[in-house]
């Protein structure tokens, strides 16, 4: 069965059986439903089904990975998975289900958020990026999109989700060219041969300065952001002309640095002092044509 309507029940191989509410959204060679386990209705999850005759090559391989780490990592801020389900025909990802949405989405809407929701999103993301380092699992792909809420208004906590690109650096060494263009590494983007889990942490960089400006630092052509994250050209006035706090400037330039062995890791990000100013609170106004303008 390629579509699951409502009422549609699917039994995993231990035996739980789910049923299926409705669709949240289809892509290209997968879907994602609402259910619930049978017979408790509050347990609801989100189940990914992926058409197996759509991948082909090195996508089976990155799904197949993508549900071998994500069964194995059980953070309360990395999104969980509960069981796969496997037939002829499909995969089926049974995981936990956040109501909030994508962050991408939540600041499309809300433009800069408080001060605390921020340093709230930012020390949950390094504290599961930490807990996944120490088991030399590299995301390779954090942005907003990949940062699920579980509230749309704050304040709401996180989940780390989608392990299409990570892997296992302590199996092989890191030499593909991946994630997106924005939030990418220079030695991503550049030409080195091999790269380290600090990848992540540049990415989380990037994300801390959307965050804090709803903006990119780097922009221009596909050729010019290239040069510009290579070379670690950020445009800093877009962070200093928002009263951002000093804490909050410097926590971005210890992760947005070229050298990545001379960048923040995520313990190190989780001792900073910006992820500890909890008891100030501002909310920044921004106007609605530059959140229009917002695109990641």
């Amino acid at each position: 069965m390629s579509n699951y309507t409502a009422g549609t029940s699917i039994t995993s191989p231990s035996g739980d059986v789910y049923l299926v509410h409705g669709l949240i959204s289809r892509g290209g060679f997968s879907s994602v439903y609402t259910a619930h386990l049978h017979p408790d209705r509050t347990q609801i999850y989100a189940i990914k089904v992926i058409d197996k005759r759509k991948i082909h090559g090195k996508m089976v391989e990155h799904i197949e990975r993508e549900i071998s780490i994500a069964k194995d990592v059980h953070h309360p801020y990395i999104l969980g998975m509960k069981d796969v389900i496997e037939t002829q025909v499909q995969y089926l990802m049974i995981m936990d289900y956040v109501e909030g949405g994508e962050l991408f989405e939540v600041l499309k809407t809300e433009g800069i958020l408080s001060l605390r929701q921020n340093i709230t999103i930012l020390t949950q993301i390094c504290e599961a990026v930490s807990y996944l380092h120490e088991r030399c699992i590299c995301h390779r792909d954090i942005k907003p999109e990949n940062v699920l809420c579980t509230n749309c208004e704050e304040p709401f906590d996180i989940k780390l989700a989608d392990f299409g690109l990570a892997v296992r650096f302590d199996e092989e060494p890191m030499t593909t060219s991946c994630g997106t263009l924005h939030y990418a590494a220079p030695e991503i983007v550049g030409t080195a041969k091999t790269y380290t889990e600090a990848c992540d942490m540049w990415s989380i960089g990037v994300l801390a300065f959307v965050l804090l400006t709803v903006s990119f630092p780097f922009d221009g052509t596909v050729e010019e952001v290239k040069q510009k994250i290579c070379e670690g050209n950020v445009d800093w006035n877009r962070m200093k002309g928002k009263d951002t706090c000093e804490e909050a400037i410097d926590f971005v330039e210890k992760l947005l640095v070229v050298d990545s062995s001379k960048r923040m890791t995520a313990q190190e990000c989780l001792e900073h002092p910006f992820l500890h100013l909890l008891d100030v609170e501002t909310d920044i106004d921004i106007p609605l044509d530059i959140i229009d303008d917002f695109e990641l």
